[in-house]
Order: C-alpha cells, then structure tokens, then sequence
C-alpha cells in the first residue's frame, strides 16, 4: 500500500534512560548555553555539531509505527529499548 510507514519498535527512551544504558552520566544544561558554545566552537572544527542541532538534541524524533502495524498486521519483535540494548550490545563486541 501506498504511505509512510515507520519501522520502529514500541515505546520511546529519554536522555536520562539512554544514558544509563550507555553508564554515562548525563548533564542537563541551559539550551541557550549549548547554542552558544555550538556557536564558537562548530566554526573552528571543535565539536562536530553546530547550534542549529540544538533542537534536535532538546526534542528527539520519536517514530510512531502504529501505520505499519495497522496496515501490515507486523508488529516488531523488539521494543525500541531492547532494539537499543542490542545495539549496545554489539558496540562492545
């Protein structure tokens, strides 16, 4: 059938929740902080990112995948946090 269709597992993970999966601690600070050194930093090639990912980093895309599970009958095997546990997983190996 024709349409978008995102292939993701169910539930969502948040910053905090990636992170003590990854064991990193996770510092919460002032967006208008982190544009701001973005901003001096991007330029001279000291961080990878610039300050228009700033949002992206505020408000993650999370996919809803209810399309393709009510269009295709598939649900997925894994939730997006075991899907990103095994990702994890193969990290390490």
């Amino acid at each position: 059938p024709p349409g978008i269709f995102n292939v993701a597992g169910d539930g969502a993970l948040s910053i905090d929740q990636i992170g003590a999966i990854l064991g990193k601690p996770v510092i919460h600070l002032p967006a208008w902080l982190v544009r701001a050194v973005l901003t001096v930093l991007h330029p001279v090639g000291l961080v990878r990112y610039g300050p228009e990912q700033v949002r992206f980093m505020q408000y993650r895309p999370v996919l809803d995948n209810a399309a393709l599970k009510g269009t295709f009958g598939f649900v997925p095997s894994k939730t997006s946090e075991e899907a990103f546990r095994e990702f994890v997983a193969g990290l390490d190996a």
